[in-house]
């Protein structure tokens, strides 16, 4: 998991810099999740892809295919890229790479991806509120995902990357219960 999550960001620094260089950050990442989704809906092509025993000709016909199936939508450097990743055997790696591509656009664009769960739907105001907070914590534009989870039994759970926040009730009474059983 580790090496492909390096991989990932290696082949989506590349990118991100050649887009950037062309003012073609947000199209790429279009591309990008375009391919993933194509790759995502068909297994046994992805297991083609990261088959060794698959020669490489084989593996570029297929991916030749796969573009053409997409149409006009492919740039000549997102076609390159997947090029790449087929005779590195890394096709399997696009949605990583798609994760990673975002998070530099998103770091390079002054924004944070932040998930948020929460006992209730929220009313706006109090997205509004949680949204300005975060933002003004963060220094940065917070683009917020809000799922309900009524597990929590109430407040909210904040995901910021690896960084995970709890001001859940369950948070709440699991923390009191730790302390009462050590």
């Amino acid at each position: 998991m580790a090496e492909a999550r390096t991989t990932a960001r290696r082949y989506a620094r590349a990118a991100f810099r050649a887009a950037r260089n062309r003012e073609r950050v947000g199209e790429f990442a279009d591309e990008l999740a375009a391919v993933g989704e194509a790759l995502a809906r068909d297994e046994v092509l992805l297991r083609l892809w990261a088959s060794p025993a698959v020669p490489l000709e084989r593996k570029r016909e297929l991916l030749q295919r796969g573009i053409d199936e997409l149409g006009e939508t492919l740039s000549d450097e997102c076609k390159r890229l997947l090029d790449v990743l087929a005779r590195n055997g890394r096709l399997g790696v696009v949605g990583d790479i798609l994760r990673e591509y975002r998070a530099m656009a998103d770091e390079d664009a002054g924004r944070v991806q932040v998930a948020v769960s929460v006992a209730r739907e929220l009313e706006e105001g109090q997205r509004e509120h949680i949204e300005k907070a975060l933002s003004s914590k963060m220094g940065k534009e917070v683009v917020m995902t809000v799922v309900e989870d009524a597990s929590l039994l109430g407040g909210l759970t904040v995901r910021v990357g690896d960084l995970m926040y709890d001001a859940s009730a369950k948070g709440r009474l699991n923390r009191v219960l730790r302390r009462l059983t050590t």
